[in-house]
Parts: structure tokens; C-alpha cells; sequence
């Protein structure tokens, strides 16, 4: 057992199990039984300074307690934290299974008339069920979408039976009533400000006190203040941030790119002139990759991606025994803009048009400074909420050695940024207006490779170049992870891992019903070698399964 997980089955006595993923922050952790209550709580209550002094409390256990008595499920929207909880009312005979709102620790769990079975670890879950003597039955989708993207998506697993509590969720069980409820929470409203500058203020206001929550329990309990620092604009936001609050002091920068990219330059350069001490690790041999088996593990394949091992890698340098919450960017992008773009109506399948579009579109509100109305543009809460777990899944790669997050993830952050016109947001607008006036700083991004401020004419030639004009040999100076140069310059790395592919789709042939995931890995297989690693994960995952059930159906 890595973590909390338990089994419910209705009309006996529930067995419940609690182990931690790692011994950061002892004093949060609650493992408490008495007449009224079990309540297993692994992970950390950010606000809890807060949380005592308004409800009076003395730790963590009392927090939990007066929460739910007060809000029931809702007692999340009052926890910030990053965090997985188990809280059985033995007095009403329910037990709240959940995570945190934005669901920043994992938590999965298997239902049906029988019992309800739950685990903060996937691999728990499937322990549990193959215990119990359930048939797998393999999610075809989530499968297919490991192969195209990399990732599993929204709550899905690889098995139809097992689910991924989502964002905003909360399972509860009734143990007289013998039955499950999904809890849905609601967003959080806040006041709009008129004005752009009150727009960008405000948010500049929740930004800062999302990253004074974490840097602060960092120096409550002596850890290092770690944050990883690439050379876009993410991860600079946390780190500029947290030094404009005081926060300047023995901060430790961590970085893993391509030598010579300009991730490494600008990470570098901005840690010198701030006199920060900084951790680089080089991926340019890309040695992860004959190492898949045990960094996969780690996040239980539901992420290929290169981020993910890159993590892996750079925890091997840092001192991470002295690390509490290490201080990331992650979803920066995807909230403040990325996945919001222009409604032309029917999506044309074509690329270069959709493309086109998207530069016309932003060349002509450069020049008319039309205003942009929300209805004109496209903003799906669901694929946020499929890259939030994304984004997640690479932070799961520390959980056993440290905690890891991202004020882009701060539940007053998110709900108050999904609040505004979308099209005030796209193409990172509002964020570059934010960076210009609370953040000033003169370096240029990776993704556009153009000062900050530039105009939407400069940025839209300076993607052309870095897109066309400034790759060669599979190569650029701008690439922090070049998966196809890696393959290209390091041919160890294609023998080892078709090697890999071979010898999984002589296992695979040999499992009856089979055929059609044979069929659907060896399509996904003829691809560049990023959709490879895809592959190699799924089969991995099809392993996992395998060695539980004795089957695949």
C-alpha cells in the first residue's frame, strides 16, 4: 500500500487503511478515531494558520471536524491545500472520500452495487479489485487518448471500472441507504472590477497571496524554498513574485532543458542577476528514457509526456530531504489563455487555416483595437480541466520525496480568471498585461521568442521564425526537450525502446482478446518517436493490469 485507500462494502463493517505518500509536513497529517469520527488525512492545510484562528482550532483534526460539521462535502472550498481525505460520520453512517478542490493529490475509486472501493494511489485501486475477483474491462478511450496525447483524460483510467476524482469533486457514501453520491462543487464568484487595471490588480492580488500560502508553510516548517525556473513565463511569474514579497532569501531555482536552449539561458541568467542559487540538469543525452519503468511508476502511466521524467530527473540533484512545497508553474499557460481562442463557427480541419486564422485575428485586433466580446471566442471548462490533471501528473512525480504546487492551481486563482471575458485572456493578453505592471522583468519567452510587451505583429513574425526559420537538424536553440534529436544523436535510445515495443507486442499477442489494442498500438507506433513513448507507456499500463488480473478483456 503506497497511500490511504479502503473498501465499503455495504452491509458490513467498512475497512479503511491510512500510510502517507512521504514524511513532509508530520504536524498537518491526521490519523484520528473516536465515537463520532475516523478521519485519515494525508498532504497539508495551506491556510490553516487562518482556519485556527476563526475556528478556534488547534491542529489540523479540529479543522476537519469543525469544517465538516459547519459544510459537510463543502469543507473543501474552505481547506486550501493540496491534500487526500477519508472522513467517516459514524453518527450519520457516511463517509466524504475527496482531494483537495483542484484536485492536486490523486484520488481514484471503483463503485457498483456491491461496495465502493478508493485509493489515493491507481495501483491500490487495482490491488483491491483483483482481491475482491473483479474482471478488468479496459477503457478503450482513455487507452486511445494516452496514444494520441500522452495523457489519460478527465476521469478516466485504463479501466472502465476505476475513475479519477476529478476538480471540484467529492464522492460521499451512505451506509444505511447503501448508495454513492458524486458531489459536484460550486465555482466561487467574485466581484469584476470595470476597469482592466482593476481587472489585473485583482488578480495580481489572489496570485500573490496563492504564493505567500506556500512559501510561507515552507518557512513555518524550515524547508528550503525550491521553485523550478525554466525561460518562459510560468514558472518566471512564481519566482518573481515570491521575491517582490520578501521571499529573496536562499532560494533554490531547479531547472532540466536542452544545454544551449534558451530555457537554459534565460533560467540562468534571471537566478544571477537575483544572486539565487540554481540546479540545472541537462537532458541532452536523455538518459530517462532507459529508465521508463521505474519513472512511470512513479505517476502510474498516466503520463507520458517529457515533462514528467524530466521532474524525475532533476529531484536526483536537489536535496529534496530539505524540500517541503517546491514551487511550480504548471497550467500558467492553459489558465491564462492558451486554450482560449477564436469562434469562427464550424472549426476547419484544416491546419494551416485554422493557423491563419489565428494570426489574422490577432494582426486585426492589433490594429482596430476592436473590443473583444466573450460570445466571439471559445473557452471549455472541461479541457482545462483534462490539462489540469495533465499538469498534474508531472508534479506526481516527487509525491514520494516532496509536495508540489502551483499558485496557476490556487482555487481563488482559477475561479476568478474563468470569471473573465475570455477574449480580455486569449493569446495570454491578460497575462502579459499582468507580467508588464506587477512583474516587469526584460526577458524574452521561449514560446514566441519576443520581449514580453512586444506588439501582436512582433509576436506573430517571431512565431513565424521560431517556428520555420530557427530549427535545423532537429535541433534549435530554442528546443528545451528535442525528443526527435535525442533519438537522432543517442541511437542506443531507438534500439532500446524498439526493443521494448517488440518484445511488449509478442506479450500482447499471446493474451486472447487482444487484437484490437494490438492493432491500435502498432497504428500509434508508425509515428515521430514523442508518440512512441506514448506507446511504450500504454504498454506498460496493459502490463500492470495484466499482472493483477491474470487478464485483459
Amino acid at each position: 500500500m503506497k497511500a490511504m485507500n479502503g473498501v465499503i462494502s455495504f452491509g458490513f463493517e467498512p475497512k479503511l487503511s491510512f500510510a502517507t505518500w512521504n514524511d513532509k509536513f508530520p504536524q498537518e497529517k491526521v490519523c484520528f478515531e473516536n465515537e463520532d469520527y475516523l478521519i485519515h488525512f494525508d498532504g497539508v492545510i495551506l491556510n490553516s494558520t487562518e482556519l485556527k484562528e476563526s475556528l478556534g482550532c488547534a491542529n489540523n483534526q479540529q479543522i476537519l471536524i469543525q469544517l465538516y460539521e459547519n459544510y459537510g462535502a463543502q469543507l473543501v472550498l474552505r481547506a486550501k491545500g493540496l491534500y487526500a481525505l477519508t472522513l467517516w460520520d459514524k453518527r450519520a453512517q457516511k463517509i466524504l472520500i475527496t482531494n483537495d478542490l483542484m484536485s492536486r493529490r490523486p484520488m481514484f475509486y471503483c463503485r457498483d452495487d456491491r461496495c465502493v472501493c478508493y485509493g489515493s494511489s491507481y495501483h491500490d485501486v487495482l490491488d483491491i479489485l483483483a482481491w475482491e475477483g473483479y474482471t478488468p474491462a479496459i477503457n478503450m478511450g482513455a487507452l486511445e487518448h494516452m496514444l494520441v496525447r500522452g495523457y489519460v483524460n478527465g476521469n478516466d483510467t485504463y479501466l472502465n471500472q476505476v475513475l479519477y476524482l476529478n476538480a471540484f469533486e467529492s464522492l460521499v457514501v451512505d451506509l444505511k441507504a447503501a448508495a454513492t453520491q458524486l458531489v459536484t462543487h460550486p465555482m466561487k464568484t467574485f466581484e469584476i472590477p470595470a476597469t482592466l487595471d482593476g481587472m489585473i490588480d485583482k488578480f495580481d492580488s489572489l496570485f500573490e497571496a496563492a504564493v505567500k500560502l506556500q512559501f510561507r508553510k515552507n518557512a513555518e516548517y524550515g524547508y528550503t524554498q525550491c521553485v523550478t525556473l525554466s525561460g518562459g513565463m510560468d514558472s518566471r511569474s512564481v519566482l518573481l513574485s515570491a521575491y517582490k514579497q520578501g521571499f529573496n532569501k536562499d532560494i533554490v531555482c531547479c531547472n532540466y532543458a536542452q544545454s544551449g536552449s534558451l530555457d537554459y539561458s534565460i533560467s540562468q541568467q534571471i537566478a544571477s542577476d537575483l544572486c539565487l542559487d540554481y540546479v540545472f540538469y541537462p537532458m541532452d543525452a536523455a538518459v530517462f528514457v532507459e529508465r521508463l519503468h521505474d519513472d512511470l511508476a512513479l505517476n502510474e502511466c498516466m503520463q507520458a509526456g517529457i515533462g514528467a521524467t524530466g521532474a524525475r530527473s532533476i529531484a536526483t540533484l536537489l536535496n529534496t530531504s530539505n524540500c517541503g512545497l517546491i514551487g511550480l508553474g504548471i497550467c500558467g499557460g492553459e489558465l491564462m489563455g492558451d486554450l482560449i481562442y477564436k469562434n469562427w463557427g464550424k472549426q476547419s480541419s484544416c491546419r494551416v487555416i485554422r493557423v491563419a486564422r489565428r494570426i489574422l485575428s490577432g494582426l486585426w485586433q492589433e490594429l482596430t483595437h476592436a473590443e473583444r466580446k466573450a460570445e466571439d471566442y471559445v473557452s471549455d471548462l472541461q479541457e482545462y480541466l483534462c490539462h489540469l490533471r495533465a499538469s498534474q501528473n508531472s508534479a506526481h512525480m516527487f509525491l514520494d520525496r516532496c509536495e508540489c504546487i502551483s499558485p496557476f492551481m490556487d482555487e481563488d486563482v482559477v475561479m476568478y480568471v474563468r470569471q473573465l471575458n475570455p477574449g480580455l485572456i486569449c493569446d495570454r493578453r491578460f497575462y502579459t498585461d499582468w507580467m508588464l505592471k506587477h512583474l516587469p522583468n526584460p526577458y524574452i519567452t521561449t514560446s514566441t521568442c519576443s520581449p514580453v510587451g512586444s506588439s501582436r505583429l512582433r509576436i506573430a513574425f517571431s512565431t513565424l521564425k521560431y517556428r520555420v526559420f530557427a530549427r535545423h537538424n532537429g535541433v534549435g536553440r530554442f528546443d528545451m526537450n528535442p525528443i526527435t534529436h535525442w533519438f537522432k544523436v543517442q541511437p542506443r535510445h531507438a534500439e532500446y525502446c524498439t526493443k521494448e515495443y517488440e518484445e511488449g507486442c509478442r506479450w500482447l499477442t499471446g493474451i486472447e482478446g487482444s487484437e484490437v489494442i494490438l492493432q491500435k498500438l502498432q497504428s500509434a507506433w508508425n509515428n515521430p518517436w514523442s508518440k512512441r513513448l506514448h506507446v511504450l507507456t500504454a504498454l506498460q499500463a496493459l502490463k500492470d493490469i495484466h499482472s493483477r488480473f491474470g487478464k485483459i478483456c
